[in-house]
């Protein structure tokens, strides 16, 4: 029987930051409660005569970035909320995130990458008390990075 080899983290504490339309990097954590990044593979799959076993080749590699976050109102432009209203329906175009796991703290992980907002969705219920919640898709155009922090 093996001991534990492995420190567990939760997500308590990732700090996820945004370009605004100016390419500053703005800390949304705050306004957050889920991130979820799925990364993939494209496979081809090829089985020959006399085989009942597939095999696989990979070739290119994509991601999605799914963010939720709190509808707040007040005026701070740094709101999440804010920055993807002034992506969907003022400038367009290209931006840039970066997630820390589990804290911005030496050894930690991080993720960046280049993005498009593919999808914004602002749902609402006239019977729920909890805060609106809504969510943005992020598609990479190019590369996600992954790094340790030193």
């Amino acid at each position: 029987h093996m001991a534990i080899q492995t420190k567990a983290v939760n997500a308590c504490d990732i700090v996820l930051y945004v370009t605004d339309a100016d390419g500053s990097f703005v800390d949304v954590s705050g306004s957050g409660n889920e991130f979820t990044m799925d990364l993939s593979n494209t496979i081809g799959e090829w089985k020959p005569f006399g085989s009942k076993w597939k095999r696989r080749l990979d070739c290119g590699q994509d991601g999605s970035i799914s963010f939720k976050g709190f509808y707040t109102v007040g005026g701070n432009s740094k709101n999440a909320i804010d920055l993807f209203k002034n992506w969907y329906f003022k400038t367009r175009g290209l931006r840039s995130v970066r997630v820390a796991i589990p804290n911005e703290e030496p050894g930690s992980d991080l993720y960046e990458a280049d993005v498009v907002l593919e999808s914004f969705n602002i749902p609402a219920k006239s019977d729920d008390a909890n805060p609106i919640i809504f969510s943005a898709t992020l598609k990479p155009d190019g590369q996600v990075f992954w790094d340790t922090i030193a």
